[in-house]
């Protein structure tokens, strides 16, 4: 009975920790998303005060 305890707790920390690393590469992507908006705008910014450089 033991064996099978310390096995179960053994998938419910892989499980927390797979559950954790998912939830932060989440939160890593949406970042990126919300980064990647907030540059085109600075681009398009600047593209309006210096309209004739690329």
């Amino acid at each position: 009975m033991t064996r099978m305890n310390d096995m179960m707790y053994l998938y419910v920390a892989y499980t927390v920790i797979w559950l954790g690393v998912f939830i932060y590469a989440a939160y890593l992507h949406g970042r990126q998303a919300e980064l990647g908006k907030e540059l085109e705008l600075v681009v398009e910014r600047v593209r309006r005060i210096e309209p004739g450089k690329r």
